[in-house]
């Protein structure tokens, strides 16, 4: 059966703006809005639904993740099975994110701990509704908080 090209370049964009991570094909290279400096609270910051991780500093690679940002704290999350952004996280924890249009140099860090794992869970129900991460082990799934580089 063949669809219109408009058809499949509407499902590929839905597709990619759902989070998918690395299985996007808006999957891409270095990002290119402007730095600006980190704000303090990234609750409001971190509102829109998806938004845009580099990582691999020396060969950027950048997807489209869900985020959530909770005061000072900031995170991306993708469950318990690996991807490219996973693997190029745990090379090197440099990453940069784009927010609308501002891009952020922050560093990921691997979030294990029970009680900042369930505070995580609790924000992303309440912004992506029944979606909320079925993992009962952190220490199982891929969960980063972004923090400032050093």
């Amino acid at each position: 059966m063949k669809y219109p090209l408009v058809v499949v370049i509407a499902s590929m964009l839905s597709f990619g703006l759902a989070g998918c991570g690395d299985s996007s094909p808006l999957s891409g290279g270095a990002l290119t809005a402007a730095e600006a400096p980190l704000p303090d609270e990234w609750t409001a910051v971190a509102a829109d639904n998806v938004v845009q991780l580099e990582t691999n500093p020396d060969d950027p690679y950048s997807v489209n993740l869900w985020v959530i940002g909770q005061g000072p704290n900031l995170y991306v999350y993708r469950g318990t099975s690996d991807a490219t952004w996973v693997d190029n996280i745990k090379a090197n924890p440099a990453v940069r994110i784009q927010i609308g249009e501002s891009v952020y140099a922050l560093r990921a860090e691997r979030v294990e701990d029970d009680a900042e794992f369930s505070t995580f869970a609790d924000a992303w129900e309440s912004k992506y509704g029944s979606d909320r991460p079925q993992e009962t082990n952190p220490a199982d799934a891929y969960l980063y908080r972004l923090v400032p580089r050093s």
